[in-house]
């Protein structure tokens, strides 16, 4: 490439995603991941011997919805040869509308993050898909930015990147938890593009039918694969702020007057209908071919159709995201309210700016009469969002919003996306007002000084209830400081160096969350795999006794398994072992183990809201379904005969065939 060529695409907005995709693509190359599989499943087999494909960092144990479900999930597809519905889980499982594991279906078009699957082998795959999640995260947030921020190229680069490595997207890694927020995103960036009527081609200046149709197909497509991510409670906030910022777009292009329904306007509405038209269509039909499923999740005990309360959410919890870091130390973390994952956040700025993007909207429309009608609808979205948390008794309006279906824990998620438009659209403001540097210097000192008493305030109640998590008054006070700092950059229109400090506290926050790991570890194609496929049959069913970790080696081995995760309930099957008084503990999403132990009296135990036992025996139920049984000690059941005994420097494993 010439050197005139070369230097004008370092300075274009194309630079930053070329330069981020070339780290994306020699850690697919080397097939590096960040899952905890392979960490965890070295721990249990080889105690603390090093292992060799762990590159940095530690596996998180906790994240367990990770490496135990999703990851095994996907481990089990890839054995089946990526079927619609795995014959091998129970009776079978439909695996379009379970977790994120990849499927050969019309509908995987509406999922590409797994597309990958098909065509590379599963370590490169695997690789592929977990970094592509962060990358689109990380672009759709670069390119956000530019729409409000057109040219400051290092500002988007550096507030996208701290964005995408947000505590809530680490600790919750997952195609429910990212796929939201980058199709929020790639949405507004389409919706703006339509409402600005910025067309394609030679078409740029308007809004022609060529550019409205591909606008169109473009939006069906993206508002389908939203849809199909499949998680409410993380995409109903996040709808809802998508909704607020482009209906004031809307409303700031067209206002409340004759024009809201001029021709113009009706042309760019009629995009956006027989664009949404066109994915309700497609998700129709997805929900029809799948009703009997859905049907089942939906009257099930756990998680079933839920309606959540409004309000008794602890204020203190949304003044202490500068706290973090603290849940990277596992010994600290240990003793917070809750695990990490459910304790983790976005660094929240969202609830410091409520009352400068007020001040700024009366500022504005002094000055010239006009509502900034984004940052208006944007400032209502972040209130509803706060009502929904503190304030119980308005129940009619959290059920129109759907947000009486998103628990509490889960509203942050919308809270750090909204919280991102918010800072745009106040640092736009900032941009335009005509006040003084050193005016404006000081009334964001006076009102960070404010929030800095909050700030230390709710570190002193953390301090006071979870001593053992944070006691330290110099960390509350240096942490509080530090995130104030950054509020009175933003504040004060130092938006480099806010954006610089923000990814600071980020990076602080996450950089252990993830291991860097080499390959999927011992468990995928071990030992105990080729074992397993050795001594018996595809057709087999097999049963894990005693260890749950160990649930779902079966089905990832190609065999069909009684135990493991079973993502919604065969009530005829598992009525066989008690019949319908044990619907309430069979009937849930659920891992379900089988118990050697002898103490046990029922033959159905549940364990916690996601879990089961069934006791293990020489039964009629047992003998007719089960042909191998898998357990870490040794049996002595007349029924058993030993097949295999596989040995690893702490485990040993004894395998049975049952006659």
């Amino acid at each position: 490439m010439p050197a005139s060529k070369l230097k004008t695409f370092v300075k274009s907005v194309w630079f930053f995603p070329w330069a981020l995709a070339l780290p994306f693509l020699i850690l697919v190359l080397f097939q590096i991941n960040g899952s905890s599989i392979g960490g965890s499943y070295h721990e249990a087999l080889y105690g603390k011997t090093k292992d060799p494909n762990l590159l940095l960092n530690q596996p998180q144990p906790i994240r367990s919805d990770e490496w135990l479900v999703t990851t095994q999930l996907t481990l089990a597809q890839h054995a089946a040869g990526y079927p619609r519905v795995n014959p091998n889980i129970d009776a079978g499982r439909d695996m379009s509308v379970v977790g994120d594991a990849p499927y050969k279906d019309w509908s995987s078009v509406f999922k590409p993050q797994n597309l990958a699957f098909f065509v590379l082998p599963l370590g490169f795959a695997f690789a592929f898909k977990w970094w592509l999640l962060l990358y689109l995260t990380i672009i759709s947030c670069y390119f956000v930015v530019l729409r409000f921020f057109p040219g400051k190229r290092l500002f988007s680069a550096l507030l996208s990147i701290a964005i995408g490595c947000s505590p809530l997207l680490f600790w919750w890694y997952s195609t429910g938890t990212l796929a939201p927020v980058f199709y929020g995103f790639f949405i507004i960036l389409l919706g703006m593009r339509i409402i600005k009527a910025e067309g394609l081609g030679i078409f740029r200046g308007h809004l022609d039918k060529y550019s409205r149709s591909i606008y169109a197909l473009t939006l069906a497509y993206l508002l389908t694969c939203f849809a199909l991510i499949l998680y409410p409670p993380f995409q109903v906030p996040i709808a809802l702020a998508v909704t607020a910022l482009l209906a004031g777009t809307y409303l700031d292009k067209y206002g409340l007057g004759k024009k809201l329904l001029s021709r113009d306007s009706l042309a760019k509405l009629g995009v956006f209908a027989s664009g949404s038209v066109l994915a309700l269509a497609i998700v129709f039909a997805f929900i029809h071919t799948r009703a009997d499923v859905i049907a089942t999740i939906r009257h099930t005990v756990y998680p079933g159709a839920r309606d959540f309360s409004a309000g008794g959410s602890p204020l203190h919890e949304l003044f202490t995201t500068y706290l973090q870091p603290q849940l990277q130390r596992i010994s600290r973390a240990a003793n917070y309210y809750t695990n990490q994952s459910e304790a983790s956040q976005f660094i929240l700025l969202l609830p410091f700016l409520i009352i400068p993007g007020f001040a700024l909207l009366v500022s504005e429309y002094r000055s010239s009469r006009k509502l900034n009608w984004p940052l208006l609808m944007v400032q209502l979205c972040a209130m509803l969002f706060m009502f929904d948390l503190f304030v119980p008794g308005l129940h009619l309006l959290y059920k129109v919003t759907l947000l009486s279906q998103v628990q509490h824990g889960r509203m942050y998620i919308g809270l750090g996306f909204l919280g991102v438009i918010q800072l745009l659209l106040i640092l736009q403001s900032l941009q335009k007002l005509k006040l003084k540097q050193r005016r404006l210097d000081l009334l964001a000192a006076v009102y960070a000084f404010a929030c800095l008493i909050i700030l230390i305030w709710a570190g002193l109640f953390t301090r006071e209830h979870y001593p053992k998590f944070v006691h330290s008054l110099v960390l509350i006070g240096a942490a509080a400081l530090f995130f104030d700092i950054i509020l009175f950059c933003f504040l004060s229109r130092r938006l480099r160096l806010g954006v610089v400090l923000l990814l600071i506290l980020t990076f602080a926050s996450v950089f252990h969350v993830h291991p860097l790991y080499r390959g999927l570890g011992p468990i995928y194609n071990g030992d105990l795999s080729k074992t397993i496929d050795r001594v018996s049959k595809p057709g087999d069913a097999w049963v894990n006794l005693d260890n749950l970790i160990y649930e779902n080696v079966a089905i990832a081995s190609g065999r069909d398994s009684l135990s493991g995760v079973k993502p919604y309930p065969s009530l005829s099957f598992w009525r066989q072992v008690e019949g319908p008084r044990g619907d309430r503990v069979y009937n849930r999403y659920a891992h379900v183990l089988f118990s050697s132990d002898p103490t046990l009296k029922e033959n159905l135990h549940l364990i916690g809201p996601d879990s089961f036992e069934v006791k293990f025996a020489c039964t009629p139920f047992i003998e007719k379904h089960v042909q191998y049984a898998m357990a870490v000690h040794s049996l002595n059941y007349p029924c058993v005969s030993e097949v295999a005994e596989i040995h690893y420097p702490t485990t040993t494993f004894y395998l049975y065939k049952i006659h």
